[in-house]
């Protein structure tokens, strides 16, 4: 093996003609430990380098993510948030016949006005499940509502089990465009019998 090794002040030369496959003799040892030594502080001026290397693409990371994070937080947070109380149950033929208190949020940027609401947990509203309204919700405003809604007595005892009712809310925008918002309920910490 033929070895050469020359110490600079600041950098080691080290060059090998062939693989290196053990220590032959004892100047093969001294050579590898003054290269070694050497090493150890451009091993630390190296590492100082990468970690500004790692800083500097972390915060180009993080300002390329941001507008990224802010679209799809958009697009997943609802207009509409929610929640409920059961104010009144009551059980006939399979059925359950609930009045609740609706506490509605918009967090849009303009005004809702609400023709309808539509309680829909199960496959297809049933008939007592929607409710005429006529409230309006003003922009970053919240609004209170009781309405009344027969459901399957099974969903009811869902709801009391932690499922959240979903309601389908038909709504005019400024402009008069109507659509849907689909809002899923929290229980409001005082809820009663749910």
């Amino acid at each position: 093996m033929t070895t050469k090794a020359a110490l600079s002040g600041h950098a080691p030369y080290f060059e090998s003609t062939e693989k290196y496959t053990g220590f032959d003799s004892p100047l093969d040892i001294e050579l590898l430990s003054q290269v070694r030594i050497s090493n150890g502080l451009e091993g630390k001026v190296g590492r100082r380098m990468n970690w500004g290397k790692f800083h500097l693409c972390q915060c180009l990371l993080m300002v390329a993510c941001v507008p990224a994070c802010l679209v799809a937080q958009a697009v997943t947070i609802p207009r509409v948030a929610g929640s409920y109380e059961v104010l009144h149950q009551s059980d006939a033929a399979g059925q359950t016949q609930v009045r609740i208190q609706l506490h509605l949020v918009n967090r849009g940027g303009g005004d809702l006005r609400i023709q309808r609401i539509t309680l829909w947990d199960f496959s297809h509203p049933m008939k007592g499940g929607t409710q005429a309204c006529s409230l309006v919700i003003h922009s970053a405003s919240s609004a209170d509502t009781k309405q009344e809604f027969t459901i399957p007595r099974a969903e009811y005892a869902l709801w009391r089990r932690g499922a959240k009712p979903r309601l389908v809310l038909e709504v005019t925008v400024p402009g008069g465009h109507s659509g849907t918002e689909v809002v899923s309920l929290e229980r409001a910490s005082s809820g009663k019998g749910n």
